[in-house]
């Protein structure tokens, strides 16, 4: 039969209900049964086993005690053999034709994971996984492929399919507003009430005089004022509390003024704050002391009104930004941050470090960090379903350097470097995107090996290592903390 040897029987005394045969075409039966179809693999499988049961029962060639099971079994091969039995088309059973589904899968998967358009019908893709099974459950004695493995990603990826919708949802609901109602013409008497303004008297004496009815109670001259004074505001409105560990501001003399302004004048590239623009000289004692100097060069540094500058690194962690220098577009180093901070704490003991803002990411965000070698490697995944599905390969760090080989600097080793970079992700302020689609990254990473290996100018090398490239990358991950 075609490449499979059953055994035909040959007098009444052979054994053949324990043939291949039967096995055969009980097993195809059952698996017609159980999934509703029947693979084009199999229905000419059927059709010659249909075929070799009727010539069997034909010419009596089955004992007597076997013949009613040998006709049931009969009937259903004739059942699943027909042309209008449903009939699922698919490739031979191979591992061709599973590498091809599992690939698939992971396309997808990536495709959802990234916000790229979907290249697969994903509802025809289980009519595959299914059509599969049914091949392998049918030759389970000799099939490698493991189909219950390849469920369970497609199951991963209708999962992945609605965790991306439930997050646009989540998106538009975080951004919905209220849309206003239709405006309506309201009566005159409410919108636009009307006065008669009175003229002006030549002589207190005369009778009241008024202009035509064109004032309106919007623009009505009034002796008050609509404004309350600076002196009424500040003695209603109370300033923040101190608390009393913090240290106030020393008192300022015209001594310290003048020398506080001439070593503004030194340093600041102008002697204005860049924000408001208000002149140094013509500043509060309080505002003259709290004043910020950003940069490395005397007469070159850009200088800010502390709540200026903090505001806008408030707001720039805030909407999870890069902050930077408002005029030359630097980083701050972390000496300036925390000038910045130690100041604003004069005006607002509770002042937020904004180092410390946590933005919201994806809870299945996975950072990996395994040690190979010398090196660490760097992985970032999302757990997908009972699968985990590497996203970006951030590249190799070196593993070898310690405080000795940087001068006993803390935050210049390889244990520092990890532990920066697994902060900044704990914060969110490694990806570009924490929520799908992803982006990546803030930072430079992945780097190889080569490239910690290979010379640059000025370089110094720690056991093959470039340090100076190394101190670079430790430099821009403590900007970002």
């Amino acid at each position: 039969m075609e490449n499979r040897p059953f055994d035909v029987p040959k007098d009444q005394l052979f054994e053949f209900m324990k043939t291949k045969f039967i096995l055969q075409a009980r097993t195809l039966v059952n698996a017609c049964d159980f999934y509703g179809f029947i693979t084009n693999s199999f229905v000419l499988i059927a059709r010659k086993l249909f075929q070799l049961g009727t010539q069997t029962l034909k010419h009596n060639m089955v004992r007597p005690e076997q013949r009613e099971s040998l006709e049931r079994l009969v009937s259903e091969l004739g059942r699943i053999s027909a042309e209008s039995y449903p009939i699922r088309r698919t490739g031979w059973l191979s591992q061709g034709v599973s590498t091809y589904i599992k690939s698939s899968i992971d396309t997808a998967l990536k495709d959802l994971l990234f916000g790229h358009q979907l290249e697969i019908d994903v509802p025809s893709l289980k009519g595959h996984i299914e059509a599969l099974e049914f091949n392998v459950s049918v030759e389970k004695h000799t099939s490698p492929i493991d189909v219950k493995s390849i469920m369970l990603k497609y199951k991963s990826l209708i999962e992945l399919q609605k965790e991306v919708e439930l997050q646009r949802i989540e998106i538009k609901s975080a951004h919905f507003t209220i849309p206003s109602s239709h405006p309506h013409s309201l009566p005159q008497s409410i919108s636009q009430e009307k006065v008669r303004q009175v003229k002006r008297k030549k002589v207190i004496t005369d009778p009241d005089e008024f202009f035509p009815w064109e004032v309106t109670i919007d623009n009505v001259q009034t002796d008050r004022s609509n404004f309350r004074s600076h002196a009424k505001m500040s003695a209603m409105s109370t300033l923040p509390k101190v608390e009393a560990e913090d240290t106030p501001l020393p008192p300022l003399s015209p001594a310290k003024r003048t020398k506080i302004l001439k070593e503004l004048k030194e340093a600041c590239t102008v002697m204005k704050d860049a924000f408001t623009l208000q002149r140094f000289d013509r500043m509060t004692k309080k505002q003259l002391q709290l004043i910020v100097r950003i940069g490395e060069k005397r007469g070159q540094q850009q200088c800010y009104y502390v709540r200026n500058i903090y505001q806008m690194w408030a707001n720039a962690s805030k909407e999870d930004k890069r902050f930077v220098d408002p005029l030359t577009r630097n980083s701050l180093s972390p000496s300036e941050k925390d000038d910045i901070m130690r100041k604003i704490r004069y005006l607002n003991p509770k002042a937020g470090d904004p180092r410390n803002v946590r933005v919201q990411k994806d809870p299945k965000l996975l950072l990996t960090v395994r040690q190979e070698g010398d090196f660490y490697h760097i992985h970032i995944a999302r757990k997908v379903g009972s699968y985990t599905v590497i996203l970006y390969d951030l590249g190799y760090v070196p593993a070898t350097i310690e405080s000795n080989d940087v001068n006993g600097d803390a935050n210049g080793t390889s244990a520092a470097i990890i532990s920066m970079i697994q902060e900044l992700f704990d914060k969110g302020r490694l990806l570009r995107t924490n929520f799908i689609p992803y982006t990546c990254c803030k930072v430079h990473l992945g780097r190889d090996i080569k490239y910690w290996t290979a010379p640059s100018s000025g370089d110094e090398f720690v056991r093959g290592i470039n340090l100076k490239k190394f101190r670079n990358m430790a430099t821009e991950l403590y900007q970002y903390l």
